[in-house]
């Protein structure tokens, strides 16, 4: 039987200033004349040197005096690049967060109404490949990135910038680790449990712990992530067998695993786990000899089209992407960059990459369109185990 602990989650719109009520063409010149990604340290855009083009982006930023973000990430975002921006650009960052879904409606309502107020989206990838790309509100990523830090592809995971889409409207630049599952270290001994497949033994039956695969958050996320991209749906189907207890309060989860009520937790909430285990508790994250995956978390962009501030826009997303401004992101957020030259040594190791171990990506057009079909199967698979 499953016991639903429901949280309802109170977005708070932050806006600071006047919003501009119309939204001004770009001066940055036609979408053609800049080049594609190469990591050239010889950039040129509309027949100038990268250099030169940089300081006209700064100049037209300063004139324009902000940037408006809107995004998931919350106050940390905000207090951890705010100060910089400011410090070395003289950009005022104006900050509106809420949840993806109100984010959405927000943007929608306001276009309806003729006013253009955000020049940048950074959030969940959901939001932006399931509602802003189909309601025709983004441009192109690929034409506004300039500085050779950042076009550079050696210089990220698997040698290439993540875009999410074809299109290349949506760009992920956090590649943080998943922790599959936790176990207690008490009922567990270390080697018992190696492969996914070890949870299929009958001595695991009854014993594991899982979030909630049904619905959108860690535990569908894992479900979508461990069936399609690592083990296959039929060993869904074998959990399945395992009848493994669900709840949704992700705290009660660790809490559970901790008093060895359950020796195993399916997707566990890192930062709770990390909590419990810095508390003396027997409680340990493990990643199986098949890997886990990927997952960009909060850490994507998309620019809105016809902003208010074009220039503070381009400035903002290269900034983002330096090494500079990941490092910023990554303290503020605790999600390694997806650059492989920011320092992690500040992170909990579980939530670093590490050499060996297959990592999956689960941040692509075709699979995260394909997650509602992935949820409503493990409703099919999991639900009778939630009645």
């Amino acid at each position: 039987m499953k016991k639903r602990a429901l949280f309802g989650i109170l977005a708070a719109l932050t806006a600071i200033g006047s919003l501009v009520a119309c939204g001004p063409k770009t001066d940055l010149g036609p979408a053609a004349e800049i080049p594609a990604l190469t990591g050239s340290r010889s950039i040129e855009v509309g027949g100038e040197p990268w250099e030169q083009q940089w300081q006209k982006v700064i100049a037209g930023a300063k004139r324009e005096g902000k940037v408006v973000i809107y995004g998931t990430g919350g106050p940390t975002v905000r207090e951890g690049l705010a100060p910089r921006l400011l410090e070395k650009y003289g950009i005022e960052m104006e900050f509106v967060v809420a949840r993806a879904a109100q984010l959405a409606e927000k943007i929608d309502r306001e276009r309806r109404a003729g006013l253009y107020y955000p020049d940048i989206y950074v959030g969940g990838s959901s939001l932006i490949l399931t509602e802003l790309k189909p309601l025709g509100l983004l441009d192109p990523l690929e034409p506004a990135l300039l500085l050779p830090e950042v076009v550079n592809p050696g210089l990220w995971v698997n040698g290439q910038l993540n875009f999410l889409d074809r299109d290349r409207k949506a760009l992920a630049f956090v590649a943080a680790t998943n922790t599959p599952l936790a176990i207690n270290t008490s009922l567990v001994k270390p080697g018992e449990i190696r492969s996914y497949k070890d949870l299929l033994q009958a001595r695991w039956k009854g014993k594991i712990l899982m979030n909630d695969p049904t619905i959108a958050g860690a535990g569908g996320q894992w479900y979508s992530g461990v069936g399609d991209k690592i083990m296959g749906f039929d060993y869904m189907r074998g959990l399945a067998k395992q009848e493994p207890v669900i709840i949704e309060n992700m705290r009660l989860q660790v809490e559970w695993l901790a008093q060895g009520k359950y020796a195993v937790l399916l997707a566990p909430h890192d930062a709770t786990l990390k909590e419990f285990k810095d508390a003396g508790a027997p409680v340990a994250g493990l990643i199986p000899e098949e890997g886990t995956f990927l997952k960009s978390g909060g850490g994507n962009i998309a620019l809105i089209n016809r902003p208010p501030h074009p220039n503070a826009a381009r400035l903002f997303l290269n900034w983002l992407l330096t090494r500079e401004g990941a490092l910023l992101w990554q303290k503020a957020q605790g999600q390694q960059s997806a650059r492989t030259d920011v320092p992690a040594d500040f992170l909990t190791p579980l939530n670093v990459r590490q050499a060996g171990v297959n990592y999956a990506s689960t941040d692509d057009e075709e699979f995260l369109l394909k997650r509602p079909q992935d949820l409503k199967e493990a409703r099919e698979i999991f639900g009778p185990l939630m009645k």
